[in-house]
């Protein structure tokens, strides 16, 4: 039985949610992003929205597509969107871990440290 959570769980850690399972569109840019097709996949989660109104979970999707593709301003700002959203969910908590990375990577320190501590706050299980 554990061999079968093991994927779900998989799942769930790599960002998944219950809303991408109901809207293909983000389902289909999931699978875009992971194919290495960033503005494919943002065209997929804009059209997500468009069908299904705002969501954390399209916010966090379109900021890593939005990384992906260099953008990482409209990045920052969409990932913390979702930890808006989501203000105590895990979902932003990956969120402001992203937004973490993203001001390391530009030499923010202090910025990435507020956003790590923030992202454990809202769950201190995140590794």
């Amino acid at each position: 039985m554990t061999r079968r959570l093991a994927p779900l769980a998989a799942l769930l850690l790599a960002g998944f949610s219950p809303l991408e399972a109901e809207e293909p569109r983000v389902r289909e840019g999931n699978e875009q992003l992971t194919a290495g097709q960033a503005q494919r996949a943002l065209e997929r989660y804009d059209a997500a929205e468009q069908a299904a109104g705002q969501h954390p979970e399209i916010d966090y999707d379109r900021g890593n597509a939005l990384d992906a593709l260099g953008r990482h301003d409209e990045a920052k700002a969409a990932w913390g969107r979702a930890a808006e959203r989501d203000a105590k969910g895990p979902l932003a908590s990956r969120a402001l871990q992203n937004l973490g990375n993203a001001l390391a990577a530009q030499g923010d320190r202090e910025g990435a440290v507020k956003a790590y501590s923030d992202a454990l706050t809202r769950d201190p299980s995140n590794e």
